[in-house]
């Protein structure tokens, strides 16, 4: 292996030629690392925080586990612990991290989205909802087609804009789909929950 570096004026990140299989896995674990740095240097992954709700009464707390930045999630009233997600995982490697979080302005939900820590389905994220009035967290992918982007836009009361994939062609997968803002309303949320 002889690595070059290649410099895209922000990073620079060696280009290597692989020559056997012990090469590719030198590489993956490289990447890895890269990886690893970049977000806990750059807040691509959301470090332990508490975000209080609007009206003051509940907290979401967002704690980094893991070597890759994992976050599991806990809703709050005062001390009471009133639901809980985990999104780590065993090796620190197979699960996800929290990009983006925040409450409604109605303070009714908690909306938060993922990606996975190890760069698995990297062409979208996936969203929770905790919905407050039956404490439960919603995923998304319940009832929405893949999400395109971690980013999202919440307006009063409770309307949120994020954006999808359009529906894929028949064995084409992603390619073909394009992306799609939506704007709807929480409350119409009717999916299951990640526990019942």
């Amino acid at each position: 292996m002889s690595p070059k570096a290649e410099n895209d004026g922000k990073y620079a990140l060696p280009i290597l030629n692989v020559r056997s299989i012990k090469d590719m896995k030198t590489i993956f674990k490289f990447h890895l690392i890269i990886f690893s740095i970049l977000i806990s240097s750059n807040s691509y992954a959301l470090q332990s925080q508490i975000i209080q709700s609007p009206d003051g009464v509940l907290k979401a707390k967002i704690i980094t586990i893991g070597k890759l930045i994992e976050n599991k999630i806990e809703i709050y009233r005062n001390d009471e612990l009133l639901n809980k997600a985990d999104y780590s995982s065993e090796d620190g490697e197979h699960g996800q991290y929290i990009e983006n979080a925040s409450w409604t302005p109605d303070s009714r939900f908690f909306v938060y989205s993922t990606y996975n820590t190890c760069g698995h389905r990297a062409w979208q994220s996936g969203f929770y909802f905790y919905r407050r009035s039956d404490n439960k967290i919603l995923p998304s992918h319940d009832y929405l087609p893949p999400i395109a982007d971690s980013n999202f836009i919440l307006k009063e009361p409770d309307l949120i804009t994020l954006t999808i994939w359009s529906p894929f062609k028949s064995g084409k997968g992603i390619k073909g789909s394009i992306k799609l803002p939506i704007t709807f309303k929480l409350i119409d949320i009717k999916g299951t929950t990640i526990e019942e």
